[in-house]
């Protein structure tokens, strides 16, 4: 969706920051690991205590800018991230990347997704972050999608017609 949207200028990585240097466009910055990389085993940081620095280092960099952060269902963002651990070259079994007895790699309270809203209401405010059911994309898409841009402050997209490109899909 963002790289249709004409008046903005979008980087998928931290690399590409450089190339924001004279732009007069708004900038949206997209990267999963804002919310941090706990599918490493050598992170000391817990997944929450990334998050927290990720967002305060954005905040120092952009000190007007929005947020727009889709919550995902535990479940799904537990197996997304184990295969990405994989695809990563990581090499521990599942029940050593998260069981329920709390011994895994990741925590029960990495999933305690109210304290992340929270940091990011209290961080940008709350006029300036759009929090969002990741699963409501599968639901109401169109409805979802034109409340965020709304937010974006954005008309130039028509969320009617939405390409059908999946993406990460075998």
């Amino acid at each position: 969706i963002f790289k249709n949207l004409d008046h903005f200028d979008v980087l998928f990585a931290w690399s590409n920051m450089k190339n924001l240097v004279g732009k007069n466009k708004s900038v949206i910055i997209s990267n999963e690991s804002f919310s941090g990389i706990c599918y490493h085993s050598n992170v000391t940081e817990s997944y929450y205590e990334q998050f927290c620095g990720n967002m305060s280092y954005l905040k120092s960099l952009y000190q007007n800018s929005q947020v727009i952060a889709g919550i995902r269902e535990p479940s799904a963002l537990i197996n997304s991230l184990y295969k990405q651990h994989l695809q990563e070259g990581g090499l521990l079994k599942f029940n050593e990347f998260f069981n329920l007895n709390n011994t895994g790699l990741l925590k029960l309270e990495d999933f305690y997704f109210s304290k992340y809203t929270d940091l990011l209401v209290h961080k940008f405010g709350e006029e300036n972050s759009f929090i969002f059911n990741y699963e409501d994309l599968g639901k109401n898409k169109v409805a979802l999608l034109t409340k965020m841009m709304l937010f974006m402050n954005t008309s130039n997209f028509d969320v009617n017609n939405l390409p059908e490109t999946i993406f990460n899909k075998p």
